[in-house]
């Protein structure tokens, strides 16, 4: 009986530390599938659509790549008094709410792509030190666990907001009305803000141990380098994950111009 109520208590522990993440996947999910590919149409000619939406997707996944190791070496180094993680994911997913609206406002293509730019600079500014939770406040034992209710969340937040979403850009791909565009930005800001509040508000933080000694810049470039002799298996499995979601992502991006 102790032990199930344990169990009940660590779920809810393990879905209040990613709760935050159904609405990041969501609102990247929505983007990419039906929101940029529908936007990019009134800039873009026929003929350069792909291009015009490859160059956007392509250059948001670089600052992607780059921000999170980035923002995570900074948390890593933050002893404040509130939490070490929980100021720069508000920090970074207040400024990702604040540039959303550059896509409904946006007149051409190089504003679009900057509010784009922008969007992905700070949720992944908030990302990095976001995935950071799992690790610190999960028991070793327990991690698999936890990061399988993260990876469920993911699926759950893009599976139930692309409907609204969906029928929101349906309406504005038919009328050309940009208070659908407006409606299915503040649908997704409206969730990941009330997340976003709960998340900071609701989850504790281990306070801040002393800061690390080694410097950000070598620590940063250390976090992009692997050992090959000693780990073969995840070289294996990054290289699997590549290939899956190449495949995955290319047809997620583009499907929307083949039908």
């Amino acid at each position: 009986m102790k032990s199930t109520a344990l169990n009940k208590t660590n779920i809810w522990h393990y879905l209040k530390i990613t709760l935050l993440v159904f609405g990041i996947s969501g609102l990247w999910q929505c983007m990419h599938s039906l929101i940029l590919p529908l936007v990019v149409l009134d800039f873009a000619s026929e003929a350069q659509k792909n291009t015009y939406l490859g160059l956007m997707t392509f250059s948001g996944l670089i600052i992607a790549m780059l921000a999170q190791p980035i923002a995570g070496t900074i948390s890593d180094r933050s002893t404040l008094n509130w939490g070490r993680r929980k100021p720069f994911i508000l920090a970074g997913m207040i400024g990702a709410l604040a540039t959303m609206p550059v896509i409904g406002v946006a007149t051409s293509f190089t504003m679009l792509f900057i509010g784009y730019c922008a969007l992905q600079l700070f949720s992944n500014a908030a990302q990095g030190p976001y995935q950071a939770f799992i690790p610190e406040m999960v028991p070793a034992s327990q991690r698999g666990k936890a990061s399988g209710i993260k990876s469920f969340m993911e699926i759950l937040g893009g599976a139930v907001l692309l409907f609204p979403v969906s029928r929101l850009m349906d309406s504005y791909s038919l009328t050309s009305e940009d208070k659908w565009l407006w409606f299915s930005l503040a649908l997704l800001g409206g969730i990941i803000f009330l997340l976003l509040l709960y998340t900071v508000l609701a989850i504790k933080e281990p306070r801040p141990q002393r800061p690390l000694r080694q410097h950000m810049i070598p620590a940063w470039v250390k976090s992009f380098s692997i050992n090959v002799k000693d780990n073969k298996a995840f070289l294996w499995f990054l290289a699997s994950r590549l290939a899956v979601f190449m495949g995955l992502t290319t047809i997620q991006q583009f499907a929307l111009y083949y039908f």
